[in-house]
Parts: C-alpha cells; sequence; structure tokens
C-alpha cells in the first residue's frame, strides 16, 4: 500500500505570508521553482527597469535612488553572468566553473571565452560591446560595494572621485544589457533542450 503524501509545510510568519490579493502573492522556492541565477538575474533586471521608469517619470528622490538603481542592475549582471557559466559549459560537456565571488571579472572571463566560440551568441562584435560596458562598471565599482555602502570598510567614502550619473543614459544602457542577457538566455535554453533531446535519442 502507498503511503499518503504528506502537504509540505511551509515556513510563514507575519511579515513574509500568504495575502487575500491573490495575485500579489509571489511564489518561491519549491513553490514555483526551482528558479536559478537566471531567473534572479531577469527579476533583477525587471526590478531594475521599472524603478528607472519611476525615476525618470518623478526626478525628486534621483540623487539617492541612483544607488539602488546602479546596485540592482549590478546584481542583476552578476547573476546573469553566473548562469552563463553554470549552463554554457555544460553544453559542451565541461563542467560549470562559477566562482562564488561579487567580482563581475572572475566569471565573466570564463563566459566571455564561451560567447565568443559560437557565433549564434552575437559574435565577437557583442561581447565586446558588453565587456566594454562592464570594464565602465568596474572603473566606478570595482568590489560592488560602492552602491551599497557610502563608506567602505576601511573607512574611506565611496565615489569621492565622481560627481555625476546621468540616469537617462544610464537606463538606456541597462537595457541593452538587459536584452543582450535575456537573448543570451534564450540561446542556452535552445542549446540545452536541443542537447537533451539528442541524448535522450541516443
Amino acid at each position: 500500500m502507498q503511503k499518503p503524501k504528506l502537504k509540505r509545510k511551509y515556513i510563514q510568519n507575519d511579515l513574509f505570508k500568504a495575502g487575500p490579493h491573490t495575485s500579489l502573492n509571489a511564489c518561491v522556492g519549491t513553490n514555483g521553482g526551482p528558479y536559478n541565477f537566471g531567473d534572479y538575474s531577469t527579476g533583477y533586471f525587471e526590478a531594475g527597469k521599472r524603478l528607472s521608469k519611476s525615476i525618470l517619470e518623478d526626478n525628486w528622490y534621483a540623487d539617492v535612488l541612483v544607488y539602488p538603481l546602479v546596485f540592482t542592475y549590478r546584481h542583476a549582471i552578476e547573476l546573469g553572468i553566473k548562469h552563463l557559466g553554470s549552463m554554457i559549459p555544460k553544453i559542451y560537456d565541461d563542467k560549470s566553473k562559477i566562482k562564488f565571488t561579487h567580482d563581475l571579472e572572475d566569471n565573466w572571463k570564463t563566459v566571455r571565452t564561451y560567447l565568443e566560440r559560437d557565433k549564434n551568441f552575437g559574435g565577437r562584435d557583442l561581447v565586446k560591446q558588453i565587456n566594454k560596458i562592464l570594464r565602465d562598471f568596474l572603473h566606478i565599482d570595482p568590489t560592488g560595494e560602492a552602491f551599497r555602502y557610502p563608506i567602505a570598510r576601511v573607512g574611506s567614502a565611496f565615489l569621492q572621485d565622481t560627481s555625476i550619473i546621468n540616469i537617462e543614459i544610464f537606463a538606456k544602457t541597462m537595457i541593452y544589457v538587459a536584452e543582450t542577457f535575456e537573448y543570451w538566455f534564450d540561446m542556452v535554453d535552445e542549446y540545452w533542450v536541443a542537447k537533451c533531446e539528442v541524448e535522450h535519442h541516443s
């Protein structure tokens, strides 16, 4: 006789729980997942896009909203690179080589070699354009902390040599980056499905 499946008990509290407006109940964990780096990256890119739109429509708090805006997009990029780094090597029967650091370069170096290998990922010119944007990010915020905190652990203030960040220019560039990563995610999914089908029939 088969044992009855027990209903999973989810952890909730007064802050993190289901509410009466079901369309606003976000499904997380195994209740909709499992989610991966790519899903998280997509969420952060979308959050950045919505925050950009809000600031462009009402720039009253632009001087302080720039910090969560830039950090949100930087985190989206970091997660996107980690997603590509965990998936693309598998397509070529290589082991995933992602490093669990916040340094964009650590994983980008590996991912870039795979992206340049196949024209279906957009070719060297596209990779070069994204690489330039990442270099600009690292030039202003090499550690990923400049838009998270006003002061470094050693006590020095961040962004002392940077005086102006135009949110419109930044937001337009990030839309391009988001679209590029979305394209790369789609290509990885296509390759992965094709690979699984070939292996299934062989």
